[in-house]
């Protein structure tokens, strides 16, 4: 079990935390300052409910085939690197649009993305219907 720190944290803070993480020890984002675990340790091996990972693939298709029909120099990537919402909020969204040069896979984090799309799950469903 990871260790989730208890203290408020600027993205940068945030970036460099998780970096040093491995990837079994799950998800996490940066909410105001507080690290938030989106999904826990193996989560990986408990897999996502198959609707979620079918819109996620749907989305990033369209969107993918989107941009090749209109000739743009953009690419979506599909549970793709960070994302810096602002000082304090880092999300991970499930699929994302950013124009420019392509990125490493390695890439923490994508600036200035275009498109964010996070598919709502259950427990998605009820964050954004509290904090609303």
């Amino acid at each position: 079990m990871i260790a989730v720190p208890k203290h408020k944290m600027t993205a940068d803070e945030f970036l460099d935390w998780v970096e040093d993480l491995a990837s079994e020890a799950g998800r996490f984002e940066l909410w105001d300052g507080d690290v938030i675990v989106r999904h826990g340790p193996g989560f990986a091996e408990d897999g996502e409910l198959a609707q979620h990972w079918d819109a996620k693939g749907e989305m990033f298709v369209a969107l993918r085939e989107a941009i090749a029909h209109a000739g743009l120099p953009c690419f979506a990537a599909v549970d793709g690197p960070m994302v810096r919402l602002s000082p304090n909020r880092m999300a991970r969204p499930d699929v994302l649009v950013y124009c420019g040069p392509r990125v490493s896979r390695r890439t923490r984090e994508v600036p200035n993305p275009i498109i964010l799309v996070e598919v709502l799950s259950p427990s998605t469903r009820r964050e954004t219907t509290v904090s609303s």
